[in-house]
């Protein structure tokens, strides 16, 4: 630890510097006076160097740090701005360490005055110039020939989706705490099994309602026979009937490019209950492929039910069950005529994009799709 210095040793450096001694004439000056003070002594001296440690040793509280804040250059703007505008941007550590600046710098230069939000990527499927095609072709037909106007009120879609017991009991990923406290041992994010209990649901929303969920047998494939059996048959000889009476001819089916829903015992018994109820269906080259974000039941339904599921307290399978079934049954008509509207704004924005993925377009929502 440096040798402490008098307090009356340093009013006398502090008077010799304002009479514009320099700093060894005034090591000298104090020699002659039997005090010896070394050169960095005068130096920390006089630009107020260890005062912290002065301070406490004598007793005192320690002043407050006065720094100069770091200015904002438009030059450093810009270094910030090529390290942050790009697909992969640096961390804010990794930003530190290449500048030098504070961490609470880059994140004020980031959000004032690049005015950036932080913003979480979307997984997508990877699109090939076929799947584009697709989309783009097959997403126009959809929205035209079956769901433009009023016709979304006949539209009948369907999907298959896991849920876990882990989906109940949600926790959150943050916490708030006091400057200055650590996070509670007791506060953490257990991580997942590695084999998750859950089951498999098939979820059907339709213009006039939701039909309720079906629950798929553990250890069940769903091939073609059981998806006639289990799914489609119930579905169009009980659900819709009681939804459409007499307007059941007017229904669309709409599903996806799973193989028990194209497989040809599928199309053979959508072919008999068209003949027999006058029901359509779009046949398998009319199906767009890989298409979530322009799939209700993908883009709203199971999220939205897993988001509900999340706030109750299930303890078991049958708990969860239990909540799934009454959550998706309180799924009301306002709420489904909204998620078709958006439906059929996706389809036109899916093929205005030329079959791009649309989940990062900010006018997905918009009632104006350029």
């Amino acid at each position: 630890m440096p040798k402490l210095i008098k307090p009356d040793i340093e009013t006398d450096i502090k008077r010799l510097s304002k009479e514009n001694y320099s700093y060894r004439a005034i090591q000298s000056k104090l020699k002659k006076e039997d005090v010896d003070v070394s050169l960095s002594s005068i130096c920390h001296i006089l630009n107020g160097i260890g005062i912290n440690r002065e301070a406490a040793m004598n007793g005192e509280k320690k002043p407050k740090k006065r720094t100069t804040p770091v200015k904002r250059t438009p030059e450093i703007i810009k270094k910030i701005k090529d390290y942050v505008t790009k697909e992969n941007p640096m961390s804010h550590r990794d930003i530190k360490n290449e500048t030098s600046l504070s961490l609470r710098t880059i994140n004020k230069i980031i959000h004032q005055d690049l005015n950036l939000k932080t913003r979480k990527k979307v997984k997508v499927h990877r699109l090939r110039p076929e799947h584009k095609k697709n989309r783009k072709t097959n997403c126009r037909k959809l929205y035209e020939k079956r769901l433009a106007g009023d016709r979304s009120e006949f539209a009948v879609t369907l999907d298959e989706a896991l849920i876990y017991l882990d989906d109940s009991n949600g926790q959150s990923k943050i916490c708030y705490i006091k400057r200055g406290e650590q996070v509670p041992e007791s506060w953490v994010l257990e991580k997942d099994e590695s084999f998750k209990k859950g089951f498999m649901v098939v979820g059907i929303i339709t213009g006039k309602g939701t039909v309720p969920l079906i629950r798929v047998p553990s250890a069940t494939k769903i091939n073609a026979q059981y998806y006639v059996d289990y799914v489609l048959r119930p579905l169009f000889t009980k659900h819709l009937p009681r939804l459409y009476g007499k307007d059941i001819n007017k229904v669309f089916f709409h599903h996806d490019k799973a193989s028990s829903h194209t497989a040809g015992l599928t199309k053979d018994y959508l072919d008999e209950m068209s003949t027999e109820l006058g029901i359509t269906y779009l046949d398998k080259e009319d199906i767009p492929v890989k298409c979530p974000d322009g799939s209700p039941l993908d883009f709203f339904g199971f999220g939205y039910l897993k988001q509900r599921i999340s706030k109750r307290r299930a303890r078991t399978l049958e708990g969860v069950w239990k909540i799934a079934q009454e959550e998706w049954s309180g799924i009301d008509l306002p709420t489904i005529e909204r998620t078709f509207a958006d439906w059929k704004r996706r389809l036109r924005k899916i093929s205005a994009k030329n079959g791009e993925h649309i989940e990062q377009t900010k006018s997905i929502h918009s009632k104006l799709l350029k």
